[in-house]
């Protein structure tokens, strides 16, 4: 996606005005922000695009190994592993919203990765005495099925381009894929194992259409396979402040890969597109940051069209959905639409995301 500032497509005379008294304690998340799962604090860290740290965004409940997603309702949800549920917070403010998955619903036991996907359905991985992939609910969190059953100790999970599930397995190392209709397994996708990699935990499809895969133990780097054949292509990133990777995140315009690391407890920013190692993005012990776990960068919601750019077609689509009172007005996600919420949407608008 493309992003950019239209600051031309509105008065600022307006902007100001709507945007008047809005400062608070808390300054609501920005398109590009970079949430960190902290295992030590038990708390979710931020980072501006720019890596300066904003402070705690959210805690409540938060405990074992986490991972970040947002779902299709804009809000932001935790993976809590040691508590075998899912964690919903508000995604501007950080407010602690309660269970979505209760405790061991359906099973689960040992998540360690989801991904909402384009069905409705929210999928989880466990590890149970028989490892699986379940299938809930992705407006309620009510458990569905167990989707399919998965190779011995599933990590991520991830939507591929064909719409497909791929779970990545760590002992086995490998990526097995799975149709997404009727849970079928379709054989492995990538073999990492003869390329070197190791412990694979985590794995993310780039904007370039080609899987990256997380890898620990005598290398720790970023590998990428073809997104359509699961060929190794190379080692796309690798350097001396990474040591035992953990998961990773592309910003909105896929300009920056961020990736956080176990054991050296810090997060690491690379190039895109290149791989060119851009800087520590966030340092040991930085702002209290302790062990650094599962990583979210804030979606551009203010590309209210879905169309990649931020342009006056969304201002239009938004000011539409705000008239007419609709769900997707609710801007600011505290449940209902007001004046509150159209100095949000404005606040990011202005922003360019």
């Amino acid at each position: 996606m493309r992003y950019g500032r239209f600051n031309l497509l509105m008065p600022r005379s307006l902007a100001c005005l709507l945007l008047a008294g809005t400062a608070s304690s808390h300054t609501p998340a920005l398109a590009g922000d970079v949430l960190i799962a902290d295992g030590t604090a038990h708390h979710l860290a931020r980072f501006s695009a720019d890596g300066d740290s904003i402070g705690t965004f959210a805690t409540g409940a938060l405990a074992g190994r986490n991972a970040l997603a947002y779902g299709p309702d804009r809000r932001l949800y935790v993976l809590d592993s040691a508590n075998n549920a899912v964690l919903r917070y508000n995604a501007i403010t950080g407010e602690y919203l309660g269970e979505f998955v209760t405790p061991g619903s359906g099973g689960l036991s040992d998540p360690r990765g989801m991904v909402f996907a384009p069905d409705g359905k929210l999928y989880i991985t466990g590890q149970a005495a028989s490892a699986k992939v379940a299938r809930f609910d992705a407006q309620t969190g009510a458990f569905e099925s167990v989707f399919a059953l998965a190779p011995p100790f599933p990590r991520d999970i991830a939507i591929g381009p064909d719409g497909n599930i791929y779970v990545i397995c760590e002992i086995c190392q490998d990526v097995i894929r799975f149709n997404i209709t009727t849970g079928a397994s379709m054989g492995r996708f990538v073999d990492v194992a003869p390329d070197g990699c190791q412990k694979p935990y985590a794995m993310e499809f780039g904007p370039d259409g080609h899987l990256y895969i997380t890898s620990s133990g005598t290398e720790d780097a970023i590998r990428r396979y073809n997104g359509n054949t699961g060929a190794f292509i190379n080692v796309f990133a690798d350097h001396p402040l990474m040591d035992d990777p953990f998961d990773l995140k592309f910003s909105p315009d896929g300009s920056t890969l961020y990736v956080s690391c176990q054991t050296s407890k810090n997060v690491v920013a690379f190039d895109g597109s290149t791989g060119a190692f851009l800087s520590e993005f966030a340092s040991p012990g930085e702002a209290g940051l302790g062990q650094t776990w599962g990583l979210a960068v804030m979606p551009c919601f203010s590309d209210h069209d879905g169309s990649g750019f931020v342009d006056l077609d969304d201002f239009i689509a938004y000011v539409h959905d705000f008239e007419e009172g609709t769900d997707n007005a609710d801007f600011d996600q505290s449940g209902f639409v007001d004046l509150d919420d159209f100095i949000a949407f404005v606040h990011a608008f202005e922003n360019g995301c």
